[in-house]
């Protein structure tokens, strides 16, 4: 695996020179003429290591270092200030930026390498522990189930994990397909045990070996898809049962967007380390989270301010997750008052016995979803719509919310036709004498 060095610097003849020494060395570089072109990639690539002049057009490097170790999803990423300004002053300056060293211009293309290898080599120990907010003794001997989306560069996740166990005297076997974007990262790194995906798999084969070790299957979608849930459930089982007794560490990949609700929620039941790694999107960044316990946000409204038995209306609810982790949302019971009558729901979900059953539908971070119900009422009167919606949060726990009730007056059509027909004779009196009535107003 291939090491990527950003290197940032508004001299196109400096980033020539750093970029012919680097490569002439093994590393992969990218390159950026400014600040902000250069917190983009970082962003974007997730190097390994970022190179950053002081001085540059629209972003500062120390500005952009700052902004890149304040940020949760690329804080673990080592950076080097390189620069003609070499006072103690400026060193200082780097080190209260965030700056892992500090490079005087000119170097020798032996002290850049050196340096930048020092600093990789120590970032490796950690670099996965760091992105997912753990310690590293929180991470070596656990079994983790690892979810993502399409949108995700879980390979890079995976390197860094993969780096990490080599870095702390484990030897990494990964389970995996040849067409893999996983096996396509790590297939050139030494010391790593690469077997193909077949199922069924003989893990207490694979694990004989003495020495300490950690798994990485990739992935339980494909073992589900290609077999069935319940062989894959119980595959899944025994083997994270053997790597806790054995005390060893594990990674398990799966996307939840290609199964079912309940396939997910029964893989998720076996592990007690889950990390998820988020949609890329301007809110959330690409990085590795710990899953947190999702939460609803539910409002609702009316499409009507005039209510009239017999007649149609619409309730409409919107259900927001602010949350990091993706949650499972189960139901809505009590929807209208006992009385009220159902013409339709939106979105083909199931409605019975005044419940509406969402069938687990996944809501994802930062998203919402739209329901729309229309209902009717014969009997005139004031009721009162106070809906429960229950989901499952990203931890597998059931949580209830109930978003502020509303109150509406049900006239039957003999009283709206009464009024209809007093505001109309009002408004023909005012019409007939406008006089009398500006008269009456000034008085």
């Amino acid at each position: 695996m291939v090491d990527t060095i950003l290197v940032a610097d508004d001299e196109n003849d400096v980033r020539s020179l750093v970029k012919v020494i680097l490569e002439k060395n093994g590393f992969n570089v990218i390159q950026a003429s400014n600040g902000e072109e250069a917190e983009e990639l970082i962003i974007s690539e997730l190097p390994d290591l970022a190179l950053l002049d002081i001085v540059m057009p629209r972003k500062g490097g120390f500005d952009v270092c700052r902004s890149i170790k304040n940020n949760i999803n690329t804080h673990f990423i080592p950076v080097i200030i390189f620069s003609v300004l070499g006072r103690p002053v400026d060193k200082k300056m780097s080190k209260d930026a965030g700056a892992d060293s500090h490079i005087t211009k000119p170097f020798t293309a032996g002290e850049l390498v050196s340096e930048i290898e020092s600093i990789i080599i120590e970032s490796k120990k950690t670099r996965f522990s760091r992105a997912a907010g753990f310690e590293e003794s929180q991470v070596s001997k656990k079994v983790f189930l690892f979810e993502y989306d399409s949108s995700t560069s879980y390979e890079k996740i995976v390197r860094d994990y993969v780096l990490e166990a080599k870095m702390n005297n484990e030897t990494p076997i990964i389970v995996t397909r040849d067409s893999s974007l996983v096996h396509g990262k790590i297939r050139d790194e030494p010391n790593i045990t690469l077997i193909p995906f077949q199922f069924p798999i003989d893990i207490s084969q694979i694990l004989e070996q003495p020495e300490p070790k950690c798994l990485v299957l990739d992935n339980l979608t494909d073992m589900i898809l290609s077999t069935s849930f319940q062989a894959s459930y119980n595959f899944t089982r025994d083997t994270v049962t053997m790597l806790n007794s054995k005390g060893l560490s594990a990674l398990f990949l799966l996307n939840p967007d290609s199964h079912e609700y309940q396939e997910v929620h029964g893989i998720r039941n076996l592990f007690n380390n889950k990390l998820q790694a988020p949609t890329l999107s301007q809110e959330q960044p690409p990085g590795l989270r710990e899953e947190e316990p999702a939460e609803v946000q539910a409002v609702f409204f009316l499409n009507k301010d005039t209510f009239v038995s017999n007649q149609e209306f619409d309730i409409v609810l919107e259900l927001f997750n602010p949350g990091r982790g993706s949650l499972s949302l189960i139901k809505i019971e009590r929807i209208v008052p006992k009385s009220f009558k159902i013409t339709r729901v939106s979105n083909f979900y199931d409605y019975k016995d005044n419940v509406l059953d969402f069938r687990g539908k996944r809501l994802k971070p930062l998203s919402s979803i739209e329901v729309v119900i229309g209902a009717m009422v014969s009997e005139k009167g004031e009721y009162i719509i106070n809906p429960k919606i229950v989901f499952i949060d990203s931890n597998g726990v059931y949580k209830e919310v109930e978003p502020e009730p509303l109150s509406i007056n049900v006239s039957d059509m003999q009283s709206v036709l009464e009024k209809m027909l007093n505001l109309r004779e009002s408004f023909q009196q005012e019409k007939k004498d406008p006089k009398d009535n500006m008269n009456k107003n000034s008085i």
